[in-house]
């Protein structure tokens, strides 16, 4: 865990919570305990990632606009030198065009979200895994950040640290 114990969550987290463990539907309270770890400024993340969020409107959307609080999602701007220095290194892997293309893309969150951690001493929570070396078609968030000195977790990994019985907080 980061030294403050902050953490970035990925677009990922949020869509696959939705889609599948965490449904609207049926488990509400996942969704509240993120808004309470998030009072106790625990969690967060991105306007960037916000963005992705709200390509459609459905359950996901609407959450995020009418229930999350607007702290919940931090201006990514601040942290655009070491957004930058992403890029640089970016440039130099030896990877396909595609992936430095979408790793650069303003349209995607991901560079940001490990910028902005960079800069804010956060810890990302998200679903990637690590290539493990493998011939990269795109550049992984583990991969990305682990280079540039930030950890990553699944959600998987983070709950057990602040989850209790049924969505308490520990």
């Amino acid at each position: 865990m980061s030294g403050n114990g902050k953490f970035l969550i990925d677009s990922n987290v949020f869509i696959e919570a939705k889609n599948f463990a965490y449904n609207f539907d049926y488990c509400k309270i996942f969704w509240d305990f993120l808004i309470a770890l998030h009072n106790r400024g625990v969690v967060y993340s991105i306007n960037a990632v916000k963005k992705e969020l709200c390509v459609k409107k459905d359950p996901l959307y609407h959450w995020v606009n009418n229930e999350l609080p607007s702290s919940f999602f931090e201006n990514e701007i601040s942290s655009i030198s070491n957004y930058s220095k992403l890029m640089n290194w970016a440039n130099t892997l030896d990877v396909h065009v595609k992936a430095k293309v979408d790793f650069a893309s303003t349209e995607k969150a991901d560079a940001f979200l490990i910028a902005h951690a960079m800069t804010h001493d956060f810890t990302i929570i998200t679903h990637e895994k690590p290539s493990g070396g493998m011939p990269k078609k795109r550049i992984m968030i583990p991969d990305a950040a682990a280079i540039h000195g930030v950890k990553t977790l699944t959600l998987y990994e983070f709950l057990p640290s602040f989850a209790a019985n049924n969505f308490s907080i520990k």
